[in-house]
C-alpha cells in the first residue's frame, strides 16, 4: 500500500479502546503520521493502558506524536495546539478525525482527490450510531434557531461536520483553524461558515463513508455535555449573524429554543442538567466566562 503523506490528528479522552481503534485504521488506511492530544485530563492513565498497543503500531512503521496538556483543553484549542505544534510544511495536509471514529483507505483517498481538484476542507458520510448524513443529507444549520434544518430552511448554513475532515494546506494557512472560544460543540459550523467567507471551497463527498459512533466519549446527557453543547449554540448564536439587527434576532430565538429544549431534555432524563446548563452557560456568556466542567476520574482527586 501505497503511505499517505496526511498527517491525521485525534484527540482522546477517556475511551482507550475505541481510540486505539481508530488510530490501528488510520494505519490500515493509509496515514503513516499520527499527533494524539489527550484531553483526558486523568494524569496520563487511560494514556498509560494504550501503550502496548501504540508501541506495536510504531514497531510497523506508524509516527504517533503524543501531547498530553495537563487540562482538558476540548476539542477546537487541542486541534490548535495539534497543528501548530507539527505542520510546518507549507504543503500539508491534515486529516482532523474523532477518536470514535474509523478510517479506511476508500475515503482517505477520495478525500484526497477532492483537495488534488482546488476543495479546501473535505468530509466523507458518516455511518453509525448518531450520524444522521449516512444517507447523502447534508449537515445545515439554521442560524437563528440554532436547530439542524434540512438545507432549503430559511437560515440554514451548509457546513461539514468535525468527525473526519481533510484540510487543504490553503485552509491550514487560516490556523487557528478552530475558535477556541468553542469548546466541543459548534466549531464545525463556525469553521465551514468562516471558510466559505474567505473563499474557501468546501466539499461533503457523496460515495464514501466512515464509521462513527458519535459522542461516545463526551457523556453525552452529563452536565458537562449539556453546558458545552448550550454554550455552543449561544456561541454560534452571535457569531454566525451578519448585521447587529440578526444578532439580536439569533439570541432572542435562541433563547427561546434552547429553553424548550432544556425543558424537554430534562423532562425525558428525569433530572435538572439540562435546566441549570442552561442558565449556566446564558450568564457565562454575558459575563466572559468558560467553566471546565470536565468530569472527574473516579478514586483520582483534581489538584
Amino acid at each position: 500500500m501505497n503511505r499517505s503523506s496526511v498527517t491525521a490528528v485525534v484527540l482522546h479522552f477517556r475511551t482507550p479502546e475505541k481510540t486505539l481503534n481508530c488510530v490501528e485504521s488510520l494505519w490500515v488506511g493509509g496515514i503513516e503520521s499520527v499527533v494524539l492530544v489527550d484531553n483526558s485530563q486523568d494524569g496520563g492513565l487511560s494514556l498509560k493502558s494504550m501503550s502496548a498497543g501504540f508501541e506495536g503500531l510504531s514497531q510497523r512503521g506508524l509516527c504517533i506524536q503524543l501531547i498530553s496538556p495537563v487540562r482538558n483543553l476540548g476539542f477546537a484549542a487541542g486541534v490548535n495546539l495539534a497543528i501548530e505544534s507539527v505542520v510546518r510544511d507549507e504543503g500539508a495536509r491534515v486529516l482532523l478525525i474523532n477518536s470514535d471514529a474509523v478510517l479506511n483507505e476508500k475515503a482517505l483517498r477520495a478525500m484526497s482527490e477532492a483537495i488534488d481538484l482546488g476543495m479546501d476542507l473535505v468530509a466523507p458520510l458518516l455511518e453509525g450510531e448518531g450520524a444522521f448524513d449516512k444517507r447523502g443529507e447534508v449537515f445545515s444549520y439554521q442560524r437563528w434557531l440554532g436547530l439542524h434544518v434540512p438545507t432549503w430552511f430559511p437560515g440554514a448554513i451548509d457546513f461539514l461536520s468535525g468527525a473526519c475532515l481533510l484540510l487543504s494546506p490553503r485552509l491550514i494557512s487560516l490556523h487557528p483553524i478552530f475558535d477556541d472560544e468553542f469548546f466541543f460543540y459548534g466549531e464545525d459550523v463556525e469553521l465551514s461558515y468562516r471558510a466559505r467567507k474567505c473563499g474557501m471551497r468546501l466539499c461533503q463527498l457523496q460515495d464514501v463513508a466512515i464509521k462513527h459512533l458519535g459522542s461516545s466519549s463526551s457523556n453525552k446527557g452529563s452536565l458537562f455535555y449539556e453546558y458545552h453543547t448550550v454554550r455552543g449554540h449561544w456561541l454560534l448564536a452571535r457569531k454566525l449573524a451578519r448585521t447587529g439587527a440578526e444578532k439580536v434576532v439569533a439570541v432572542v430565538a435562541h433563547a427561546v429554543v434552547l429553553s424548550l429544549r432544556a425543558v424537554w431534555r430534562s423532562f425525558r432524563k428525569r433530572n435538572s442538567k439540562p435546566l441549570l446548563a442552561l442558565m449556566m452557560a446564558a450568564i457565562d456568556l454575558i459575563t466572559g466566562r468558560r467553566r471546565d466542567l470536565t468530569p472527574s476520574v473516579p478514586g483520582r482527586s483534581e489538584s
